[in-house]
């Protein structure tokens, strides 16, 4: 028989549910809140203060439901409410008492949604074409893509082309690739891609390192939702994802992704400025983006 919760914390199985866990992870909590040795009140409290990281994530709107259910209170949790509700379960469940909510706000007037991260093309570094940067080995190759990351906080980006097929590198091929390269030779669409995957473990595993002062973000577009799938669970596995990917706005990509990491909160890339749209302030191309646990997906 399971244990009848003891308070709030243990009702959302806080520290032991997988999903609540990379969702608080995503939001930046403390270890100690998520699986660590804090108080099941703390617990509560870091989850008050990620919720309204999290517009829109289903996640959060069960936690709110599930809370609703018990307490009978309608607000959703937040900094501002935590207390609200931890003492709505004490009344209820320790002393019996009937709570009301004839009164309680179905909004917090304190809690606004977090401002947008917006960046503009013209501010993003543009990384190189790997497949273009000449290198006598695999190492050296690896340096120069290295050395290629800006160092100042300028968010790191890369493209990829719409032809793009996920291929598994390995360092056999990979150093064959880069020998044809710099040779001259022409490279197959296979050693393409595969330079590309190498390509974007190299640059991922130096960000995730934190080896450059380089904010931690790579763009990946043009490819199809299976293929940037494949290389996200790759560099996943590989722990070479990044905490930002920029994905192109198309629901196709959010449907293939679904399932691999938590949503977590909202954001914003300028996609296109040009001096008529700015002086007539109309047709300005954002992106919304809704952050996909370390991975961030646009979606419309």
């Amino acid at each position: 028989m399971p244990h009848a919760p003891r308070n709030p914390a243990d009702l959302l199985h806080l520290g032991s549910d997988p999903a609540l866990c990379r969702l608080l992870r995503a939001c930046g909590t403390d270890e100690a809140c998520i699986t660590g040795g804090a108080s099941d009140y703390d617990r509560f409290l870091a989850l008050s203060v990620a919720m309204p990281l999290c517009a829109g994530h289903p996640l959060r709107d069960k936690v709110n439901a599930v809370l609703t259910q018990a307490t009978g209170l309608s607000i959703p949790l937040c900094p501002h409410t935590v207390h609200l509700h931890w003492n709505a379960w004490v009344e209820t469940y320790l002393y019996g008492r009937q709570v009301t909510a004839t009164d309680v706000p179905t909004v917090c007037p304190f809690c606004a949604e977090p401002t947008p991260v917006l960046w503009r093309r013209k501010d993003l570094f543009q990384l190189p074409n790997p497949t273009e940067v000449k290198a006598p080995d695999l190492n050296t190759w690896s340096r120069e893509l290295e050395n290629a990351l800006p160092t100042d906080q300028i968010p790191a980006v890369f493209t990829l082309p719409e032809t793009y097929s996920f291929i598994r590198p390995d360092p056999y091929h990979a150093n064959l690739a880069v020998g044809k390269a710099a040779s001259g030779e022409e490279l197959t669409a296979k050693e393409q891609d595969l330079l590309i995957t190498q390509a974007l473990r190299v640059w991922g595993l130096s960000l995730v390192r934190k080896d450059h002062h380089t904010a931690p973000c790579l763009l990946l577009c043009g490819a199809a939702p299976e293929a940037v799938t494949a290389l996200l669970a790759y560099l996943n596995r590989t722990n070479a994802l990044t905490d930002t990917v920029w994905l192109p706005d198309d629901s196709a990509h959010a449907e293939a992704v679904n399932g691999l990491y938590p949503q977590v909160g909202t954001g914003y890339i300028l996609a296109e400025e040009t001096s008529a749209e700015a002086a007539g302030k109309k047709k300005t191309a954002y992106a919304k983006a809704a952050p996909i646990g370390r991975a961030t997906l646009l979606l419309q």
